[in-house]
């Protein structure tokens, strides 16, 4: 690499009081693919014909190229997981929440107060599983006590 080459990448951790520093570990990792692209391209293009890139280098640049491009892949898939789980997570909520309905039940509102009665019907609000009771939601997670449902009376 010429001292051309040199130069332009070093303009980028350069100081406006001309002070050349490194970039923080965040802000090394934060560089995306496209301008990695972008500095071994530019690294080629400059280099000096007489002493090119060594092979070594060049392998290992192109190792960091599918090293990042497999990291992002991983953080896209992660992404994926997460949102199914907490889908799933979700659906398991309302199908517990919809078999409490007609059950009596104690509990305390989001508001902490304490509330019992019969759970009329079952509530998604801003992804969280409520039950109406007595027309209060009651938050899935703050039912303390379930009690067995009455036993149908004979005719």
């Amino acid at each position: 690499m010429d001292s051309t080459s040199a130069a332009s990448i070093t303009s980028s951790v350069t100081r406006s009081d001309g002070v050349s520093t490194l970039p923080s570990t965040s802000d090394r990792a934060t560089i995306t693919r496209g301008e990695f692209l972008n500095l071994l391209v530019s690294e080629l293009t400059h280099q000096d014909p007489f002493k090119p890139i060594d092979n070594t280098d060049f392998a290992g640049q192109m190792a960091q190229i599918q090293s990042l491009q497999t990291s992002s892949e991983l953080s896209s898939g992660f992404k994926d997981m997460s949102s199914a789980f907490q889908t799933m997570v979700l659906r398991q909520d309302m199908s517990a929440a919809g078999a409490l309905i007609g059950r009596e039940i104690s509990g305390t509102t989001s508001a902490g107060a304490p509330i019992q009665g019969l759970v009329d019907s079952v509530k998604l609000d801003n992804g969280a599983v409520s039950l109406m009771v007595n027309g209060v939601a009651v938050p899935l997670g703050n039912v303390e006590e379930i009690k067995a449902a009455a036993a149908p009376q004979a005719q």
